[in-house]
């Protein structure tokens, strides 16, 4: 069996329907790995965006083994932002966390 000596570039993109809420609280705790909105690792570059209340998440990598590796990572880390922005929504549900911090410091006033 012959190893080809070319590395072939590879791409995927996901697309994950959320509520816009979420997309956008994904979006950002995952954008804190980007630099100038490239992910930091030389061998990948990670593009992500949302609209409306789909996010999109683009791998783009040298080789197919990167792009198993990257997707994996990028697979966990989505979901737990996603799990992550669905806790704090259950926590705070009366608008977010600064509105549930107002609530909170409110209540613990009128004691």
């Amino acid at each position: 069996m012959r190893k080809n000596s070319e590395a072939r570039e590879c791409s995927l993109t996901i697309s994950v329907e959320l509520d816009e809420v979420t997309a956008r609280q994904v979006m950002e705790a995952i954008g804190v790995e980007l630099v100038d909105g490239r992910e930091t690792e030389p061998r990948t570059e990670l593009k992500i965006d949302y609209r409306k209340s789909t996010l999109y998440l683009t791998i783009h990598t040298r080789d197919l083994s990167s792009l198993r590796a990257s997707l994996n990572s990028y697979v966990r880390w989505l979901n737990l932002a996603i799990e992550s922005a669905r806790l704090s929504t259950k926590q705070f549900p009366s608008g977010g966390e600064e509105q549930g911090a107002k609530d909170n410091e409110q209540a613990q006033n009128t004691e």
